[in-house]
């Protein structure tokens, strides 16, 4: 990422409170009210300072953000009755969030947490969800 130190700072910070602030809490819904934090911190770093890497990276957060906001809530009001989160989704998605924010500290290799950060996403559709029951999807 070719971003200043200044803004690189003001990213991992903002990761840090999001991951403290979910691991404090026990609600799906307020879990999702922090991380959307990042992909907003993120768009603001791109508009002053424009890195296509940091903008893929925001855009892949907005993602999974919005799929598993979509089944939370379609949970919650029984308009999903198959697709379920893994117990372990929640705790995952934090820890890829600190490796995330680890490697954009040390200018390291972010594709693979992509990738990953992705894949929780993507156990949230109907086929993804089908390919994570048959063992095919490993979320670890």
């Amino acid at each position: 990422m070719n971003i200043t130190a200044e803004n690189k700072k003001i990213i991992i910070d903002e990761i840090a409170y999001v991951i403290k602030s979910m691991r404090a809490s026990q609600s799906n819904s307020i879990k999702l009210f922090f991380l959307s934090a990042i992909p907003g911190v993120i768009q603001r770093i791109v508009n002053i300072e424009y890195d296509a890497t940091l903008s893929y990276t925001g855009f892949i957060i907005q993602i999974v953000y919005e799929r598993i906001n979509s089944i939370v809530a379609r949970v919650a009001t029984g308009q999903e009755r198959v697709i379920q989160l893994p117990d372990e989704l929640f705790a995952l998605l934090e820890n890829l969030l600190e490796n995330l924010s680890e490697e954009i500290e040390n200018d390291g290799e972010i594709q693979p947490i992509m990738e990953n950060l992705a894949e929780l996403a993507v156990i949230t559709t109907g086929n993804g969800y089908y390919l994570y029951k048959k063992g095919i999807i490993q979320i670890t």
